[in-house]
């Protein structure tokens, strides 16, 4: 058995970093587990991810410079963060409203030391290019996420949500994309399950957004953090989404946010989008 680790990863270096927010928010829960948005679709002539391209990734891979410019992955982008201590950290995040981005609780807050300073998002980053930054003009974590202590605790991952608002809108176009809290898509087996993400841990860079995932179902670990024996995730990919074909689109259905430590090919961490993480998004993002 394996300790399960948050997976912020630290610049220039092999160590991962565990990382735990504080909380200045309050979410209360709603009654649909089923609230979807559609997405907000920026006009591009590439072919969206089919169903089957989807299967079977047990391991991160680079996705390429092309495709990082199709639906669903144009609406995710790196994050950038430094701890008090001076060092930078690398994680992910998701465009979910016009100014708004998703991302997890451990990105933003450092255990014990506070809010995490000089926050940025890269939308499209690959290598050199990167189609916007923009730096954070709000942090906000999910209620109960600071009171959990070690950040790499159960309790702590099924609270590890984040949200980043800016004062222009990370897509050109505003577009973001849409989300479906409805925690049965990742708990079905069939649904095509996708986890996207700036790995950094050795031998990925953190420069190129990766993927992984499978059509295997997730199964619960506590309360809405859930894991996926199926495939990984590495550091760097902490905050990045789960996205879920239903319906015949691309739905984020979850949030990368642990992998068991040295474990790059099962039991991918995440933290599902369920009424709470529904209200979380319908409260804080804009």
């Amino acid at each position: 058995k394996h300790k399960q680790s948050s997976l912020e990863y630290k610049m220039n270096s092999t160590k991962q970093s565990t990382k735990q927010s504080t909380t200045n928010t309050n979410t209360h829960a709603v009654n649909n587990h089923n609230t979807r948005t559609a997405s907000c679709l920026v006009a591009i002539s590439i072919a969206i991810l089919t169903h089957s391209q989807a299967d079977a990734q047990q391991t991160p891979i680079e996705i390429g410079l092309q495709n990082s410019k199709a639906s669903p992955y144009l609406y995710v982008g790196r994050v950038t963060d430094k701890h008090q201590d001076g060092n930078g950290y690398i994680g992910s995040g998701v465009v979910i409203k016009p100014q708004s981005v998703l991302t997890c609780a451990h990105n933003l807050w450092e255990s014990g030391k506070g809010w995490s300073s000089d926050v940025k998002f890269e939308l499209g980053r690959y290598d050199n290019v990167v189609v916007k930054t923009l730096a954070a003009s709000r942090r906000t974590v999910f209620a109960g996420y600071s009171s959990q202590n070690p950040g790499n605790s159960s309790s702590a991952f099924a609270r590890d949500l984040g949200m980043i608002n800016f004062t222009a809108k990370p897509m050109p176009s505003g577009g973001f994309a849409g989300y479906w809290a409805n925690t049965a898509l990742l708990t079905t087996r069939g649904y095509a399950k996708i986890s996207l993400g700036y790995a950094g841990a050795s031998p990925y860079t953190g420069n190129r957004i990766t993927q992984s995932g499978s059509t295997a179902a997730f199964t619960p670990a506590s309360g809405a953090w859930l894991q996926n024996p199926s495939y990984g995730i590495v550091g760097g990919m902490s905050g990045g989404p789960v996205f879920v074909y239903a319906s015949g689109n691309w739905y984020v259905a979850a949030i990368n946010v642990s992998s068991p430590t040295g474990v790059i090919n099962s039991n991918a961490g995440v933290r599902a989008l369920d009424s709470d993480g529904n209200k979380f998004i319908q409260s804080y993002a804009y």
